[in-house]
């Protein structure tokens, strides 16, 4: 998981308990996720993910 998180062209969330590592959130769960070609738009502007 760790490395599929720094794929190019993928996006990768977590939810839960960052305090493992100096975050402020602590609760008993921590979930990543990696979604591989994804579509992201900031304030209306579609994002390139492409290098």
């Amino acid at each position: 998981m760790l490395e599929d998180e720094k794929v190019a062209g993928t996006v990768h969330l977590a939810l839960g308990n960052s305090a493992s590592f100096g975050g402020e959130v602590d609760v008993p769960i921590h979930l990543d996720g990696v979604i591989t070609n994804p579509t992201v738009v900031v304030d209306g502007e579609l994002l390139d993910l492409t290098l």
